[in-house]
């Protein structure tokens, strides 16, 4: 790619800013503009006991799953170092990346970056042995139920536990209608499902004065990348115009389908 393949597309990112960094970056060097408005935040849960036990009982389970990079970094504040013996599964790079930066070794990563391909690398990889099996699932209080069903069906023991919760950080409303209004946006992405409810509650709730147009009514007209179909599904949902859902789901893939609505292109 040369630096002038977006042709300073102005790419809004709705991520936490950890997260949108890698993506930023490499925006930055293919000409594009990007614009970083976490539209939510990482808390933690409302209750910790849960998590600190099923993190000191993490030798007992022959499997842990991670769904997010989030879940990772929670699950290990509390796991005691070089103490992880257990299968280590992933649901793509974004999560491997986060559990090498713990020194944790990943055993298994599926060919789709998804729930429904992570179920699907699991009994592809055990088999007749699910039943026999107990996994941990660390995740986000309002989780999907793909992975866990899909185990469960199979006669597997999974223990789900809250690692983490998402809340909106409207403190980016602002900022956030200020784009909008002035014509900053010329692409939208979404990493979760989670980010498009937060980001249409921002503009649900933004205040407009004289003849303004309504934000929501701005964003409805841009077009977004959304990581996944999931994702893309609420999108849709909440009336947003999805022009693309990439290959993969991760930062390449995000990229890779900016580039392939890029006017510049």
């Amino acid at each position: 790619m040369s630096e002038t393949d977006l042709g300073e597309l102005g790419v809004l990112i709705t991520r936490p800013r950890l997260q949108a960094q890698e993506l930023a970056a490499r925006l930055e060097s293919c000409g594009g503009r990007p614009l970083l408005c976490p539209v939510i935040a990482i808390a933690p849960p409302l209750d910790r006991e849960p998590l600190v036990a099923a993190a000191r009982a993490l030798a007992s389970y022959d499997a842990v799953l991670f769904t997010s990079a989030n879940a990772v970094d929670a699950l290990f504040e509390h796991v005691p170092a070089g103490s992880v013996s257990c299968f280590v599964a992933a649901v793509g790079t974004a999560t491997e990346q986060a559990l090498e930066r713990r020194g944790v070794r990943t055993d298994l990563l599926p060919v789709r970056f998804n729930a429904d391909g992570l179920l699907a690398a699991l009994v592809e990889r055990f088999g007749d042995e699910l039943p026999n099996m107990r996994f941990l699932f660390p995740r986000a209080e309002e989780g999907r139920e793909t992975l866990p069903s899909g185990l469960l069906e199979r006669g597997a023991q999974v223990d789900l536990v809250v690692a983490y919760r998402t809340v909106p950080a409207d403190e980016e409303g602002p900022r956030l209608v200020e784009w909008l209004t002035t014509g900053a946006i010329d692409l939208l992405t979404f990493a979760s499902p989670s980010a498009v409810d937060m980001f249409c509650r921002i503009l649900e709730r933004a205040e407009t004065s004289g003849d303004a147009r309504p934000p929501m009514e701005i964003a409805r007209e841009l077009p977004s990348v959304c990581i996944g179909p999931v994702t893309a599904r609420r999108a849709r949902e909440r009336g947003i115009h999805v022009a693309c859902v990439p290959e993969r789901s991760d930062v390449s893939g995000m990229l890779e389908a900016i580039c392939s609505l890029s006017p510049a292109r």
